[in-house]
């Protein structure tokens, strides 16, 4: 009899096109993190004023101390939205790692200072301004 051959074919096209392919999700997220922004140092609870700039995966800016010292900032993100920067300030520098959040609106993470100290942070992306153009009477 050749049924059986025939049904071990018939079996053996079934289960080929049912063979897993490995698949691998790249999320396209692409967040503009220009802007100004609050760094907010989670410990102390102190907050300073950060403007960022962004082209393409590079990042720069200016973090303004309790001093009022305009300090550099350099930095990058990735695809898998991790954030590193570095604040460097005529005395110190710190390194922070994070993740953005929020629709890139929020980043958090750790950071470590020259000295040796750690942290975390939290630095949220400022809502801009829209100026009501209506003047009250009164």
């Amino acid at each position: 009899m050749r049924v059986f051959p025939l049904a071990a074919f018939a079996l053996t096209l079934l289960t080929a096109g049912c063979a897993k392919k490995e698949i691998t999700y790249i999320p396209d997220i692409h967040y503009d993190y220009s802007g100004e922004w609050t760094l907010k140092w989670v410990d102390s609870d102190s907050r300073h004023p950060v403007s960022l700039a962004q082209k393409e995966s590079s990042l720069s800016g200016i973090y303004t101390n309790t001093e009022d010292e305009a300090c550099s900032i350099s930095g990058s993100h990735d695809r898998d939205l991790k954030i590193a920067l570095q604040i460097d300030c005529q005395e110190w520098n710190i390194n922070l790692n994070g993740i953005s959040t929020q629709k890139g609106t929020a980043i958090s993470g750790r950071y470590k200072d020259s000295n040796g100290s750690r942290g975390k942070f939290l630095l949220l992306k400022n809502r801009p301004v829209i100026a009501d153009a209506k003047q009250k009477k009164g």
